[in-house]
């Protein structure tokens, strides 16, 4: 399967498109920037619920973990701040298929976005790694088998080290509850990112109310790809309308 470029390799897509493109214009405030791509990209003429305070909190550099119903517009929420910030979003997700879907979704729209995962041969990886490695992407989905690869994390240090790694957003975040039936190793093996990347945002998303049990574990377990020592979680619940701002810890995830 090729990867997802609409119809040409990214070096011969017309603009808008490098990184940055959709930043805020000069004097212009992030929320105004944030309506603006969400009417022209997108196609919608205002946020619903508390996702333009999330996409403001995350596009400020914050981190988030956001809760909402399938269909709540969760994807908006990393999205346009993967858009209004500088560099390459790396969302992670463990479904392939709805890797293709977005991907599909956003070039549609005329974002540069591309999926890395086991449907792509060898040649449609190493391009879609070649347009990772040259800033040619805003947007790219990948497994979390993948991304903990030694030779993607050079690529991410690359980035890093360039000033081109806008955020990584975690989709399905549920998936890192031992408690769960959707438990995925994999997961806790994402604790690397704030240990690697700690000034790099970060916003889980997740369909699911976490149990008092998986809250707990959020909490207390250091070695989950949402545990940030130095600094505070903002936690928007759609379900509930509650927002909090946890004070953190060494010992806490900061997430509830």
């Amino acid at each position: 399967m090729p990867a997802m470029y609409a119809t040409a390799p990214p070096s011969t897509l017309p603009s808008p498109a490098r990184a940055g493109a959709f930043a805020p214009l000069h004097g212009e405030a992030l929320g105004d920037a944030a309506h603006r791509v969400l009417e022209h990209v997108f196609g919608y003429p205002a946020f619903r619920g508390e996702q333009g305070q999330i996409v403001e909190h995350v596009a400020g550099g914050g981190d988030a973990l956001v809760l909402m119903p399938t269909g709540g517009g969760k994807s908006l929420c990393y999205q346009i701040p993967a858009l209004l910030r500088a560099g390459t979003a790396i969302v992670v997700s463990p479904l392939i298929a709805l890797m293709q879907d977005q991907v599909s979704a956003l070039v549609e729209a005329g974002v540069r976005a591309a999926f890395l995962n086991s449907s792509l041969d060898m040649e449609a990886a190493r391009s879609v790694e070649r347009a990772l490695w040259d800033g040619e992407l805003e947007l790219l989905y990948v497994a979390p088998e993948r991304l903990m690869t030694p030779r993607f994390l050079d690529q991410l240090d690359h980035l890093r080290d360039t000033g081109r790694l806008a955020l990584f957003a975690i989709d399905e975040a549920h998936c890192v509850s031992q408690w769960g039936h959707d438990f995925r190793p994999e997961y806790l093996q994402l604790s690397i990112l704030p240990e690697r990347y700690p000034s790099i945002p970060r916003i889980a998303r997740s369909t699911r109310r976490t149990s008092s049990i998986d809250r707990v574990e959020f909490r207390n377990s250091a070695r989950t790809p949402f545990s940030r020592s130095a600094s505070t979680w903002s936690c928007i619940s759609a379900i509930s309308g509650e927002t909090t701002t946890p004070v953190p810890s060494r010992t806490s995830a900061g997430i509830w």
